[in-house]
């Protein structure tokens, strides 16, 4: 029987389904971080390896045995890029079908249920995808935690971070956040926070896990509820831009990624905002995660 492999990955880790031909999910994977231009190529070939030898060694699936793997992958964004993944699908072994997309469109495959309306993405990263009633793709963001991510976990953490060092400094006044941060990364000093960001072993997926902690004290912190509240307005900001590119009547809008998911306080207010300014833009949470949706144009792919 013949193996379809549907992947999401981004800066933090892979997310992998596998599925047969008769269109049945037959095993689950997870491994780390894929987006070359953050961990660098040694690293993404570990996190593929690693899944390639579970299907081999736990679901008992050989590469020859994968028809098709599609791939929806925060590193890739043009032509240079999927020659990188594709050379290092065939350093590991892996020649067969290889579909390769950014990972903002299989979420929108996945949220959708087809290659339809848009997405709004915040997770690490951000980015607002969507598609053109004559096909076209366009996208608002999605250009890295150094020039970009508006309205993502990364910059929710790094407003909280440079929250902290201003109230450190006397500059703005005392925020609880200074403790829970610091309670978080295990630092007692201003000097030990320091060491821990600049710390060359310290990634971006590092300092995006310090985005719960902002958001869980958004009820109860006056500097934390503004350092949310302004994610959830710079996601609605790209939307309107998106809008704008996408010059429809009306569209479905759904909402993916970690912080829109798990943060009630972000979600409702890009809804609210939306619906007061947009109400033409249907808004809701996705039908199927992205890695579903990497799947089904997996399976697309072979006629399924």
């Amino acid at each position: 029987m013949k193996i379809y492999i549907g992947i999401d990955g981004g800066g933090t880790n892979l997310k992998a389904l596998i599925g047969d031909s008769n269109k049945r999910v037959i095993g689950t994977a997870k491994s780390g971080p894929v987006n070359y231009q953050s961990v660098g190529i040694e690293k993404v070939k570990e996190s593929f390896g690693s899944l390639l030898a579970y299907c081999k060694n736990e679901l008992k699936i050989k590469h020859e045995d994968i028809e098709c793997i599609c791939m929806g992958c925060a590193g890739i964004n043009n032509k240079m890029d999927e020659m990188i993944y594709k050379e290092m699908m065939n350093e590991l072994g892996y020649s067969n079908k290889l579909l390769l997309y950014n990972d903002a469109f299989v979420a929108l495959v996945g949220a959708n249920g087809k290659a339809e309306g848009a997405v709004i993405i915040s997770g690490t990263g951000s980015i607002a995808y969507g598609i053109k009633k004559d096909g076209t793709h366009v996208r608002v963001g999605g250009w890295g935690h150094i020039i970009g991510d508006e309205g993502s976990g990364y910059s929710i953490a790094r407003d909280a971070l440079n929250t902290i060092v201003r109230s450190m400094d006397g500059i703005i006044p005392y925020t609880m956040l200074t403790e829970a941060i610091m309670e978080k990364l295990k630092v007692k000093t201003l000097e030990e926070l320091m060491t821990y960001i600049y710390d060359p072993r310290t990634q971006k997926q590092h300092i995006g896990e310090l985005a719960p902690v902002v958001m869980d004290m958004a009820k109860s912190d006056k500097a934390a509820e503004n350092i949310v509240k302004n994610a959830a307005y710079q996601l609605c900001n790209m939307v309107y831009a998106l809008k704008r590119k996408m010059n429809l009547e009306s569209f479905k809008l759904a909402l993916s990624g970690s912080v829109l998911t798990k943060s009630e306080v972000v979600r409702n207010i890009l809804i609210d905002q939306l619906k007061q300014n947009s109400p033409e833009i249907h808004v809701s949470l996705g039908e199927k995660e992205p890695v579903y949706g990497a799947l089904m144009l997996a399976w697309k792919e072979a006629a399924i």
